[in-house]
């Protein structure tokens, strides 16, 4: 097994929380007028909702780290719109450290509690139907796999007119779902993703607001 499939899932919540940044900071350098996918805003994600934050006592700081995850891998949590980017790190002749593809959007992911027939692992909590998907700058894609109660998330992407096929290895955070695509057959690593609920999002108004510090 190649160390790439070996390294995801598992992603622990420090390299997470630095995808998220190293993400969003490429997101904010394109031009306003190509930032079709508004970015998530902090005062528009209800963290009290889902976060079951722990009394600041001794030892407790790593139970903070994972007071997200119950809810956050639940089926009612992630059924809904969501929207996001990947990068793709593979080359072709690209000379951008951080390349991002146009945005994936119109996500809509629909999810169901996994039965006892359908686990192969304890950890199985909540499965992604194939009925999911959305569409970015390639075409129509669907999305299917399944995410453990640890918070480790791991689904198929298919384009479904091309019939290509990659695999999402990720974790749930407070900002969404963040991790690495690739070729599961080979190992290979592809660039890594990162999606958010569509409620959680500024509009491009606002944003744009923001950025230009009007």
């Amino acid at each position: 097994m190649s160390r790439f499939i070996e390294d995801y899932p598992g992603l622990n919540s420090a390299r997470a929380a630095s995808l998220v940044v190293a993400m969003m900071c490429a997101i904010m350098q394109l031009p306003l007028d190509s930032k079709i996918a508004p970015l998530p805003s902090p005062s528009r994600i209800p963290f009290q909702t889902f976060m079951d934050i722990p009394l600041p006592l001794r030892n407790t700081g790593e139970d903070f780290t994972k007071c997200h995850i119950n809810k956050m891998t639940s089926a009612n949590f992630l059924t809904g719109d969501w929207i996001g980017y990947y990068n793709d790190l593979r080359g072709w002749g690209r000379r951008e450290r951080f390349y991002l593809d146009p945005p994936m959007r119109r996500i809509r992911l629909i999810a169901r509690p996994v039965s006892l027939s359908e686990k192969s692992s304890p950890n199985d909590k909540t499965i992604i139907d194939g009925v999911s998907g959305g569409v970015d700058g390639f075409h129509t894609f669907s999305l299917s796999g399944m995410v453990s109660a640890n918070g480790d998330v791991k689904l198929r992407k298919t384009y479904i007119h091309q019939g290509w096929s990659w695999m999402w290895w990720g974790v749930v955070t407070p900002f969404g779902i963040v991790g690495a695509w690739g070729r599961e057959h080979e190992g290979r690593f592809g660039g890594h993703f990162w999606i958010w609920k569509n409620e959680w999002c500024e509009s491009l108004t606002e944003q744009a607001t923001q950025v230009r510090g009007i």
